[in-house]
């Protein structure tokens, strides 16, 4: 196992955990958001106080809570295809915190096919427990228009009009019971709901409009359970339930006014 020392006053109020993780000479990032150990070739496990940790969580992790991270190469490769891993230490609390955080963004190019992304973190740090609500929304719009001729005359016009919305959330409960035995609970919920509308314009007929709507949704529970029976060595257990929906729904056509 190799230990690095973090001084949280080296990094700013805004820096996040990828931006400690990616200064440390051990640690390699194949590509952005995906760390390894310097000279295995798979990616390794990210952990926060000994407790796997997903992307977003690491995302919204501050540099300044983070005062040591220990990586470790894991002896074989485990049925999830990790060679190492990085646990990242934080500095313990000592009465209850709390802290919240907002982004929004926007994307105006072109006009016609706007964007964005809504992002909100919430943590309440007690002694003994932590509580954790991540969740993130990102809508996408964009317009197609073709045409279809015959013999030199236009006979179709197809206008489309695209709207993708992606969604996750998740919740987390740590519980430290004793330094060597902890506990979490984390509930995922991944989804995107695709709108799509448009019309059929033809010479001489009635447009025809039509619309149709996809939603899928996965939705994940997990509780893990960690007792530390030594140093560095630790006995873990899990239990997860995933349960996953799609939906298509295609509510026929409707006719407008003649085009002249």
């Amino acid at each position: 196992m190799v230990v690095y020392q973090v001084k949280p006053e080296q990094h700013s109020p805004f820096a996040k955990a990828e931006k400690v993780l990616r200064r440390l000479p051990g640690i390699e990032e194949p590509e952005r958001g995906v760390f390894r150990i310097a000279g295995n070739q798979q990616n390794a496990r990210i952990l926060i106080d000994g407790v796997e940790a997903t992307q977003m969580e690491l995302e919204n992790l501050d540099a300044q809570e983070i005062v040591r991270v220990e990586t470790k190469v894991l002896s074989g490769r485990n049925t999830e295809g990790y060679e190492g891993e990085i646990n990242i230490i934080r500095q313990r609390v000592k009465r209850l915190q709390f802290k919240g955080e907002s982004r929004l963004g926007a994307l105006l190019h072109p006009p016609k096919d706007p964007g964005g992304l809504v992002r909100q973190n919430l943590t309440l740090r007690t002694p003994w427990m932590d509580l954790v609500a991540n969740g993130r929304y990102i809508p996408n719009v964009q317009s197609i228009e073709s045409e279809t001729w015959r013999g030199g005359t236009r006979i179709l016009r197809t206008e489309r009009r695209n709207l993708l919305e992606q969604f996750d959330a998740q919740r987390r409960a740590n519980f430290f019971f004793t330094p060597r035995l902890k506990t979490s609970l984390m509930y995922s919920l991944f989804g995107a709901n695709r709108h799509q509308t448009g019309r059929w314009i033809r010479p001489s007929m009635a447009d025809e409009k039509f619309r149709q709507r996809n939603l899928d949704r996965l939705q994940r529970g997990d509780a893990i359970a960690i007792w530390e029976v030594a140093d560095h060595h630790s006995l873990e257990a899990q239990f997860q339930v995933f349960e996953y929906h799609t939906r298509n729904y295609i509510p026929g056509y409707t006719s407008a006014a003649s085009r002249s």
